[in-house]
This record gives structure tokens, C-alpha cells and sequence, in this order.
């Protein structure tokens, strides 16, 4: 009987675990490149365009796995490599170099901070997103930020990887990459040209600005202490192509709380850091979080790096935002934790000697 109650445990273990291992591991396109493909060739064998191509579906928003599928896109037909496609993108329209602003004007959306997203609709959300995440995808230009945690309880930008899309003359494809303390002035192939319509420049020690002219794009990478910002400003036209963060915000299960449950004096000396430099509305309150959220020490480092993170965003055009959070009953709970509790539960069910007994002696 002891046999049988260890058997089942371990039926239920197997069943509950494996979802997560696929949670965790949505996308996984190195392993197609290292199953398939070691030697990198640009077209690879079909074993190697058919595993890009079977997970495409969760992959379509990964600018990795689109940077591998980018590079079949001069395979010939006989290489069955157009078959994969991540996503259909708009063409752009006839190069000309010079966006024409119609009716609507710009949108502009940052992120920076614990991280905190303006989106293009005006909503200041601060939110846990940890791992990569795209910020824009259209026709001209894809943005990925990879957020990563920082000590106890915060969650910083890490990573910035931008792909300028081909658009005739005015672009070339090209990828540029930027890490906490490592803002390059270059794209990742060592220039800083991309056609005539793409721009890279420095205009301050600390930043990066990239200017697309024929899509009316200009974004901003900023690197202040150990925080990383990414702020854009593009045609209205554009803005709402897909679903990623800009547009569509984070996903309500990413959404984090406001924070209550404070030491007075902490709450004060965070007021009184994102006073000094100048923040009002919702941007200090969201300055007010990062402060809280980080060692008492840094409180003016954070608060700098917010107020330049927003300085930018005002540069670009954009409006006071609206702020929007969680209530603390409906903070996200990780996912993995809510199945550890389900399996616990579970296990214990079964753990019942009666219960067992009772199988036992229904199989007999």
C-alpha cells in the first residue's frame, strides 16, 4: 500500500511541475541554433529553419529569435526558408527620407526606473516585467528592454536592444545594444551610419540619441549611475502597430502596487529626495516608489536618474501623465509560487492513508 501512495505522489509531482518548466521557457530560440545550426551558416539546414518556424508562435514578440529569422530572408525559395516569418509587418512606404507628419502628431513613451512605462496614451505604470519585453515593433524599428532584479526588491532596465529595420537607401538593418555601464556610441557592427535617413550621436557623456528621419523617430538611451532609461517619441501612425508595451501598457498581472506599509521617516526622506529635483504628479510619485525601494544611501542617485529619465521624456514632447497602479489586494503573485501552494495541497490530499487505502481497495 506504501508502494502505491508513493507512485501516485509521483504522478501528480510530474503532471503539476512540467507546466512550469514551459512558463519559464516560452521561447527558445538559441536552441534551434545550437541543435541545428552550430556553424551559424546564414540558411542553415531545414532541420534548423523547421525549428524557427514550429515556435514561432511564441517567439513572433522575441527580437532574438526575429534576429535569427531575419537573417534567412535572402535564402532562396528552394531553401523553403520564406515559409518562416514571425510577424506580418507593413511595408514601409516609398523611401523619401523625410517623414510627412499627417494629422495626429507624436506619441512618446519611456521607461526607466523600478521600472516605471509612460505609455503612448498617457498612463504612468510601474511594473515588475522581469525578463525581455518589447517596447515597439513596426516597419521601421524594433525596441527590447531586458528588466533584471536589483537587490531585495527592485527591478532595474538592464539591457536595451534596438534593430533599425531596411527601408531603401534611408536604412539599413542594423542592431545596437546598450547594458548597464556599457553605453556604446556605435551600432554592434562598429559604425554609426545606417543609410541616410539613420542617425546615431552622443550628445551627452551619458547618452545616446537615434534618430530615424524617414519615420519621424528620435529615441533616447541614458545611462545615470546604475539605471538605464529608454525614452522615444514617433508618429501617431505607427505608435499602435502591435501589442507591445508602449501601446497596449503592461499586462495587468505585471502591475504593481503603490507602497504603504513604510517607516514615516523613509517616506519622508524619499518626499523630500524627488522634491528637491524638481518632480511633480505622478512622475514624483513615482519617484517616491524608487527611492523606497532602494537603500536609504542612494536616495539622491535615484532621484537623478528619474528626474533625467524625465527630462528626456519632456525633450520628446510628452505630456504630464496619468498615474495607474494596483491596489495592494490585487498585487501579482508569481506563478510558480501559486503551484508550489496547489501541490502542496495536493500532496497532502494524497498523503491521506484513508484515501489510498480506499484505491487500494477499489483496484483490488
Amino acid at each position: 500500500m506504501e508502494y502505491l501512495r508513493v507512485c501516485v505522489r509521483w504522478l501528480i509531482l510530474c503532471v503539476l511541475v512540467t507546466p512550469i518548466s514551459v512558463i519559464a521557457d516560452e521561447c527558445d530560440a538559441e536552441r534551434c541554433k545550437t541543435d541545428h545550426n552550430p556553424e551559424g551558416k546564414p540558411c542553415g539546414p531545414t532541420k534548423y529553419r523547421d525549428c524557427l518556424e514550429a515556435i514561432a508562435k511564441q517567439c513572433h514578440e522575441n527580437l532574438h529569435y526575429r534576429l535569427l529569422v531575419a537573417g534567412l530572408k535572402n535564402c532562396t525559395s528552394a531553401d523553403d526558408a520564406a515559409a518562416v516569418t514571425p510577424t506580418s509587418l507593413p511595408q514601409p512606404p516609398e523611401a523619401t527620407c523625410q517623414w510627412l507628419l499627417a494629422d495626429g502628431g507624436y506619441g512618446q513613451c519611456g521607461l526607466y526606473g523600478d521600472p516605471h512605462l509612460q505609455t503612448f496614451g498617457g498612463k504612468l505604470q510601474t511594473c515588475r516585467a522581469v525578463g525581455a519585453w518589447p517596447m515597439v515593433d513596426n516597419a521601421y524599428l524594433a525596441v527590447q528592454v531586458t528588466n533584471s532584479h536589483a537587490g531585495a526588491t527592485a527591478t532595474v532596465v538592464s539591457k536595451v536592444t534596438v534593430v533599425v529595420h531596411s527601408h531603401g537607401s534611408c536604412a539599413l538593418e542594423k542592431t545596437y545594444e546598450a547594458q548597464l555601464r556599457d553605453l556604446p556610441s556605435v551600432f554592434k557592427d562598429g559604425t554609426t551610419s545606417a543609410g541616410r535617413g539613420v542617425e546615431l550621436t552622443t550628445p551627452e557623456l551619458d547618452l545616446v540619441e537615434l534618430t530615424l528621419y524617414h519615420a519621424g523617430v528620435r529615441l533616447r538611451i541614458r545611462q545615470h549611475g546604475d539605471f538605464l532609461s529608454v525614452t522615444l517619441r514617433m508618429p501617431t501612425q505607427i505608435a499602435d502597430m502591435g501589442t507591445p508595451l508602449c501601446s497596449q501598457g503592461c499586462p495587468t498581472r505585471e502591475l504593481l502596487p503603490e507602497l504603504h506599509n513604510v517607516e514615516q521617516w523613509r517616506r519622508e526622506n524619499a518626499e523630500s529626495s524627488c522634491t528637491k529635483v524638481n518632480l511633480t504628479g505622478a512622475y514624483w510619485d513615482a519617484c517616491v516608489f524608487d527611492v523606497l525601494s532602494t537603500e536609504d544611501a542612494r536616495s539622491a542617485e535615484v532621484a537623478g536618474a528619474a528626474s533625467a529619465a524625465v527630462a528626456d521624456l519632456r525633450s520628446l514632447g510628452a505630456s504630464p501623465p496619468v498615474r495607474e497602479s494596483r491596489s495592494p489586494s490585487e498585487a501579482p503573485v508569481r506563478r510558480a509560487s501559486t503551484v508550489v501552494v496547489a501541490l502542496s495541497g495536493i500532496l497532502a490530499w494524497v498523503g491521506s492513508r484513508n484515501w489510498v487505502d480506499s484505491l487500494g481497495t477499489a483496484v483490488r
